[in-house]
C-alpha cells in the first residue's frame, strides 16, 4: 500500500482532494493531509510518504522547500506539484533539481487523479526492480558460510523434510557436492585441551580446522561442513567426478588425511583434534542418523586426545545390536525441537504428522524403557512449554491432560501416551482458531461501529487503521475476508443508503445531506450519488416524493 500526503493551504481545495482520493482510490492508497508545509513536516517525521502532492505557493515555507526536505528524509518519494499559470518559473527550478511531475489546478480533478495513478504505477514498477535487487542480495547471503551452516545443521537435526531438501539449491548454498549422490560422514572433535577456548577463539579454531580440511582433503574429494559451536566440526564428503577411487581407497585416503590434519593442527594451532568416520556412504536424508552414530563413536573416548575412530573399530564396544536399535529413536528425539516451532507458527498438519512419527517410533518398546521415556519426555516438555507460553495450561480442558502428559507411566502402552499428545495438539489449535476468530470479530465490530458513528468524518484507510491499531493493508484484507466486500464498497453502500433515507426528508437541503455524509461540497456529493445510482440527488428526490 502506498502513502500520499496532500498539502495545500486552501481549505476547500485540500478537503476536495482528500475526498477525491479517499472515494476514488481502489484501497491501495492511504491518504494524509496537511494545511501547510510546516504541518507536512510533522507528518513526514512520523510516516514514510511515497507520494507528495503539494501546492507550490504557501506561506512560511513553499512547496519547493518542502520538496527538498522530503528528498532528505524519503529519497524515493515521488513529488507532484499543483500549479497555476503563473508558477512556471518555480516549476522550472523544481525540474532542474530532480524528477518531478506537475499538474495545473485548472485542469480539474480528473487530470490530478490521472497523474497520481501514473505515479503509483511508476512506484510499482520501481518496486519490481527493487525486488529483483533484493533477491540478488538474498542470494549473496545464502552463499555465505553462515547460511550454509544453518542448512546443514537443520538437516542434521532432522528439521528438513525430503520435500524441503529437494527444493533447496546447492548452488545458492555454495555446496559443491551432488544432491543425488551419497556422502561419507565424518566429524572432527576439539579434544579436552580445547576447553580453555572462549567463544570467539573457538570460532577461529573451527575456521582454521575447516581450512586444514580443505587443504588436505580437496585434492581427491569434495567437502562441505559446519560446526555445532561446541566441540564438533561435521564433514560431508564425496569423491571428485574425475576420481576412480574405490570405497576402500577413499576410506584409506580419508584416514591418512585425518592423520596429517591432526599433526598440522597440533603444530600450527596447538590444538588436539580427534576424528570419527562412517565406513559406508549414506543418503543426505540419513544425516541425522549418521551424526548420532558419530557421536556414539566418540562417547567411550571422552577425555582421550588425537584419536581416529571408524565404525568397524568400534562395533564391538559402541555399536552393539542394542545401541543400533536405538539409533532411529535418537534421531526422532532430536526432532522434538519442532514442537514449539509448529505450535507457534500454527502448522497443525506438520505437528500431527510429527506426533504420528513419534507413535510409530515408540510402538516397539516397553513402557519401562528409560531411553524411550527420555525421547517421549523431550516431546512432552516442549508441549508444556508451548501451552504455558500461550496461557493455556490452566484451562479446565487442558489440566487433566497435562497431568497424564507428564506421567506417561500411568499408561499401559506408548500408544495411549501418544494419544494424549495428539489430543493436546488438537485442543491447542482449537483454542488458537477460537482466539483468532474472537480477535477478528472484535476488529470488524469496532470498525463497523466507528464507520456508522462517523459517516460525516474521516473514513480514510489511514484513520480507520489507527482506530483498530492495524496497518491499513492488513485491515482491508481482514475486512474483505470477514464481510465479503471491501471497506470502500461497504462505506459507499452505507453512505448511499443514508443518502436515500435523508433525500426522502423534504426539509433537508442537499448541502446539509452532503455535510452529514462527510462530503465537503454538494458538488462532490452529487457526483458520488449519480455515479452510484445514475440519478442526481434532486432527480432521486423528485421520483421518490
Amino acid at each position: 500500500m502506498n502513502r500520499m500526503l496532500i498539502v495545500d493551504d486552501e481549505k476547500l481545495i485540500l478537503e476536495g482532494l482528500v475526498q477525491l482520493f479517499t472515494q476514488e482510490s481502489t484501497g491501495d492508497l492511504a491518504v494524509y493531509q496537511a494545511s501547510s508545509a510546516i504541518e507536512a513536516l510533522s507528518v513526514l517525521a512520523r510516516k514514510k510518504i511515497d507520494i507528495l502532492l503539494t501546492d507550490i505557493r504557501m506561506p512560511s515555507m513553499t512547496g519547493l522547500q518542502l520538496a527538498e526536505e522530503v528528498r532528505e528524509r524519503w529519497p524515493d518519494c515521488r513529488i507532484i506539484f499543483l500549479t497555476g499559470y503563473h508558477d512556471f518559473d518555480y516549476i522550472y527550478e523544481a525540474v532542474k533539481r530532480g524528477s518531478v511531475r506537475y499538474v495545473l489546478k485548472s485542469e480539474g480533478d480528473a487530470r490530478i487523479f490521472e497523474v497520481v495513478q501514473d505515479t503509483i504505477q511508476e512506484l510499482e514498477e520501481s518496486l519490481r526492480v527493487e525486488s529483483l535487487l533484493q533477491q540478488a542480495i538474498q542470494l549473496q547471503k545464502r552463499q555465505s558460510s553462515h547460511y550454509r551452516s544453518l542448512f546443514l545443521s537443520d538437516l542434521a537435526e532432522g528439521l528438513l523434510n525430503e520435500e524441503e531438501f529437494e527444493h533447496s539449491s546447492f548452488m545458492d548454498l555454495n555446496i559443491s557436492l551432488e544432491k543425488e549422490l551419497p556422502v561419507y560422514f565424518a566429524a572432527a572433535r576439539l579434544d579436552e585441551g580445547s576447553k580453555r577456548l572462549k567463544g570467539t577463539e573457538k570460532d577461529y579454531m573451527f575456521a582454521a580446522l575447516d581450512a586444514l580440511c580443505q587443504r588436505y582433503l580437496c585434492p581427491s574429494v569434495k567437502i562441505t561442513g559446519y560446526s555445532d559451536s561446541h566441540c564438533y566440526y561435521y564433514l560431508f564428503i564425496q569423491p571428485k567426478d574425475d576420481t576412480l577411487l574405490s570405497r576402500e581407497m577413499i576410506h584409506a585416503f580419508l584416514i591418512g588425511s585425518f592423520e596429517t590434519i591432526q599433526r598440522s593442527a597440533e603444530v600450527t594451532l596447538q590444538l588436539p583434534v580427534s576424528f570419527a568416520l562412517m565406513d559406508q556412504p549414506m543418503g543426505w536424508m540419513e544425516t541425522s542418523r549418521a551424526i548420532q552414530v558419530i557421536k556414539l563413536l566418540f562417547y567411550p573416548y571422552h577425555g582421550e586426545e588425537r584419536i581416529i575412530l571408524t565404525e568397524k573399530s568400534m562395533a564391538s564396544v559402541t555399536l552393539s545390536d542394542e545401541n543400533s536399535n536405538y539409533q532411529e529413536l535418537a534421531a526422532l528425539q532430536q526432532q522434538a525441537s519442532k514442537v514449539e516451532l509448529y505450535l507457534e507458527s500454527g502448522q497443525k498438519e506438520a505437528l500431527l504428522q510429527l506426533i504420528e512419527m513419534l507413535r510409530a517410533g515408540l510402538r516397539p518398546f516397553i513402557m519401562e524403557d528409560h531411553k524411550v521415556l527420555a525421547a517421549y519426555s523431550s516431546y512432552s516438555l516442549r508441549f508444556l512449554i508451548g501451552l504455558n507460553k500461550f496461557g493455556l495450561s490452566d484451562k479446565p480442558q487442558i489440566q487433566p491432560l497435562l497431568n497424564m502428559l507428564m506421567n506417561p507411566i500411568i499408561h499401559r502402552t506408548w500408544e495411549q501416551a501418544i494419544d494424549i499428545l495428539m489430543e493436546l495438539a488438537l485442543l491447542f489449535f482449537e483454542f488458537q482458531s477460537s482466539q483468532m476468530s474472537m480477535v477478528k470479530n472484535d476488529v470488524i465490530g469496532r470498525l463497523k461501529k466507528y464507520i456508522h458513528q462517523n459517516l460525516s468524518g474521516d473514513l480514510s484507510l489511514t484513520n480507520l487503521s489507527e482506530q483498530v491499531y492495524l496497518n491499513p493493508e492488513y485491515m482491508s484484507r481482514l475486512f474483505k475476508q470477514a464481510e465479503g466486500v471491501t471497506l470502500s464498497d461497504y462505506i459507499t453502500a452505507l453512505k448511499l443508503d443514508k443518502a436515500k433515507e435523508q433525500l426522502n426528508l423534504p426539509n433537508l437541503y442537499i448541502q446539509d445531506i452532503a455535510s452529514n455524509l462527510g462530503f465537503s461540497t454538494a458538488g462532490y456529493f452529487t457526483r458520488f450519488f449519480k455515479k452510484e445510482t445514475g440519478l442526481t440527488p434532486q432527480e432521486f428526490r423528485s421520483k421518490s416524493l
